[in-house]
């Protein structure tokens, strides 16, 4: 864990442990690699796509690294009552 020169800890400045997150287009590209960040930095994310079967893929392999991770579909067809 890196300190400053005060004792302050980096990880700490930047946690967003106990935060929950929504990352539309987190099946793919930069919006996939945000929700990453999000999870390492601690917070419960949560990805939505119009792709759903690809967002339920996504979240079952970023799930595979211990934390929790939801998919939701946005396409209209996909959506239950």
């Amino acid at each position: 864990m890196k300190t400053d020169e005060d004792g302050l800890q980096v990880d700490n400045l930047f946690s967003l442990w106990g935060k929950t997150a929504l990352v539309t287009g987190g099946a793919s590209g930069i919006g996939r690699m945000a929700a990453m960040g999000l999870m390492r930095a601690g917070a419960r994310v949560l990805i939505a796509s119009r792709k759903g079967d690809v967002c339920i893929a996504v979240a079952a392999e970023l799930n595979a690294f211990g934390l929790i991770f939801v998919p939701s579909s946005l396409r209209r067809d996909q959506i239950t009552p």
